[in-house]
């Protein structure tokens, strides 16, 4: 073989080398390309929950709810300790005192293999410790014995899946303080008590990082919990289940929660408030809801007596209610008043005289009469109540509206009213005439057969 052939077959080697070394270069510069490519749709970075090691507000109500069930079912282990857990002895061959020792024990042993194991490094927990700290929450109430409530949580996040939570409550209205360590990737939880809390600065307003570890929780029988993965109708659900349980048995507090301005102007004392309960006292267990919307930091519910309560949420936990959506006008709802041809405006204000009657809110009812049609037919207040108690019903029901006729500045319609709370139809015949004035005041008058 010449020196010319040799040349030749090495230039042509090289070409060939070099040919793959520059395809390799592309396959590996595409294979990365597609990786970041890759990484960004299946791991969406920039849209990842940011892992945050000091305390926020807790934000999510599924987050809330799962930490409030974990709470009631731990605060069980107190019943058992203080024999206040109901079991009924005929189902079980045990004596009673058998049964005793038995959630006595049961209660102890939960408490503490829920502890968290940083806690019990730097407390020495006795038998004695966890039935004296049970004892202090032992309910004097036969009605309601555990009565538990949350009013402030704050989340820190270890990792995604590992959260630090403090929990502010009472259990019959003494505190009970604590902080949760979750770990939501196995369902598992330990418990930190308020001196430790206490002792590390593990408070809401803490502003240095979180130093627990993130390490896992050991699994026991006592520490697993499900996550409530909650609908905005669960969360209704809630909200509104919350509300009736005040009505019933925490009204103070109720009047409370209470819009400020709609408070001073519906019930500008507790007294007003406690009539209005007790006058729809009957209808309160049968309440539902009928329609929800959210819009921002708001719910409005309607229940099945046609009526609209407003909860103003400032955070997961707490809110304001207004229990009406008459009293104070709404900025959107009167706009669309405002806009609309009379024959609708009339049969809007309808609307709302009657579930002013229906709220059992006759002074409000009163004050849109007529002064001549007052003056004549209610000289008082309490000859009005009388009246619409005994011709109309606890809910009336106004099912339909005969034609509007317009008589100079009055409209005149004939209404067909019927007992919303029986499936019997009984209808009454009313006949209103109203006088629409400036904005969205009006005066009316009627007459029934």
């Amino acid at each position: 073989m010449n020196n010319k052939m040799l040349k030749r077959i090495i230039v042509i080697v090289g070409i060939v080398v070099l040919c793959l070394i520059i395809l390799i270069a592309a396959l590996s510069s595409n294979k990365t390309n597609n990786s970041i490519e890759d990484n960004t749709i299946e791991h969406k970075e920039e849209y990842a929950p940011t892992v945050s090691k000091t305390f926020r507000k807790i934000d999510d109500f599924s987050m809330y709810h799962t930490t409030k069930i974990i709470i009631e079912d731990y605060v069980r282990n107190f019943q058992n300790i203080n024999y206040e857990e109901t079991v009924e002895i005929g189902r079980l061959q045990m004596t009673e005192k058998e049964i005793k020792d038995y959630q006595l024990e049961e209660g102890i042993k939960a408490i503490d293999t829920v502890f968290d194991k940083k806690y019990k490094e730097m407390k020495n927990i006795s038998r004695e410790d966890i039935i004296s700290f049970a004892g202090q929450y032992k309910s004097n109430s036969v009605v309601e014995k555990y009565k538990i409530k949350i009013s402030e949580e704050y989340i820190a996040e270890l990792t995604d899946d590992k959260k630090i939570v403090l929990v502010y409550s009472k259990i019959n209205n003494k505190d009970f303080n604590c902080m949760l360590k979750i770990d939501l990737a196995n369902n598992r939880y330990s418990i930190f008590y308020e001196d430790f809390m206490n002792k590390e600065k593990y408070t809401k307003n803490r502003t240095e990082e979180i130093t627990i570890d993130d390490s896992d929780i050991e699994k026991n029988d006592y520490n697993i919990f499900i996550v409530s993965n909650l609908s905005n109708q669960n969360i209704v659900i809630q909200y509104f289940s919350d509300l009736k349980n005040k009505m019933k048995n925490d009204r103070m507090e109720l009047y409370n929660s209470l819009d400020k301005d709609y408070r001073a102007k519906r019930f500008p004392n507790y007294e007003k408030f406690e009539q209005f309960l007790n006058s729809i006292n009957d209808r309160i267990n049968k309440l539902d809801i009928s329609k929800f919307k959210f819009s921002d930091n708001q719910i409005k519910i309607m229940d099945n007596y046609d009526n609209i309560y407003t909860f103003k949420t400032s955070d997961i936990i707490n809110y304001t209610i207004i229990m009406d959506d008459y009293t104070l006008e709404d900025k959107e709802v009167t706009e669309i008043y405002n806009k609309s041809v009379d024959t609708d405006k009339v049969n809007t204000n309808i609307a709302k005289f009657f579930k002013m009657i229906n709220l059992k809110d006759y002074e409000s009812a009163y004050n849109l009469l007529d002064k001549d049609f007052k003056k004549q037919n209610f000289p008082s207040l309490d000859a009005f109540r009388k009246y619409i108690e005994k011709n109309l019903f606890s809910y009336s029901k106004v099912t339909k509206v005969n034609d509007t006729k317009k008589t100079g500045n009055y409209y005149i319609m004939s209404l067909n009213v019927i007992n919303g709370e029986e499936d019997v139809i009984h209808a009454k015949q009313v006949t209103v005439v109203m006088q629409l004035l400036e904005e969205t005041n009006f005066v009316m008058s009627f007459s029934m057969n």
